[in-house]
């Protein structure tokens, strides 16, 4: 697979560690940035809404874990800003002249449910409290773009088409 990698992202959770050395072997070349962050660990990002019989997580835990994931979503999603553009955004990357020619990059992040959806909604600017209402199977590919003029495009969410149906769980 030919894929130009900028960053591998992942939760410290062994889970997310593992997949994310199986996608790098399969990216074939070393990426130049491997990271593991805390901060894209499981959680609850938000109470749900509607509410669930099934699962309700207690406000100790949703206030912990929503400002960590807001935290996650704060250091991997956001516009590039080219050095030429004349904004006053502090928060966003940099980059010269020159990389606004580079050839299409990605980043990978390997996270979790929960930590997915609260960040699809994100970066959509939807309401983060309906994070619950997508399905994602385990392993799926969920592939956000985020232009230079801040325009986003969600080009799939939870496709799991390259895992056989037997081996494919839901979370």
């Amino acid at each position: 697979m030919l894929l130009l990698s900028k960053s591998v992202w992942t939760s410290t959770m062994n889970r997310s560690i593992e997949t994310s050395n199986i996608i790098m072997e399969s990216i074939g070349k070393v990426v130049e940035n491997y990271k593991q962050s805390d901060l894209l660990c499981e959680g609850c990002p938000r109470i749900p809404e509607p509410k669930l019989e099934r699962y309700a997580p207690n406000s100790a835990t949703v206030f912990q874990d929503s400002a960590r994931i807001e935290a996650g979503f704060r250091l991997i999603f956001h516009r590039v800003i080219y050095k030429n553009e004349d904004l006053d955004e502090s928060d966003h990357e940099e980059y010269n002249d020159e990389e606004k020619t580079d050839p299409e990059h990605y980043d990978v992040v390997v996270c979790h449910g929960n930590v997915i959806r609260y960040c699809l909604l994100r970066v959509l600017q939807l309401d983060t409290s309906a994070w619950l209402r997508f399905a994602l199977n385990n392993g799926s590919i969920t592939w956000v773009t985020i232009f230079a003029d801040g325009k986003v495009s969600v080009r799939s969410v939870g496709d799991s088409g390259h895992i056989p149906k037997e081996h494919s769980t839901y979370s």
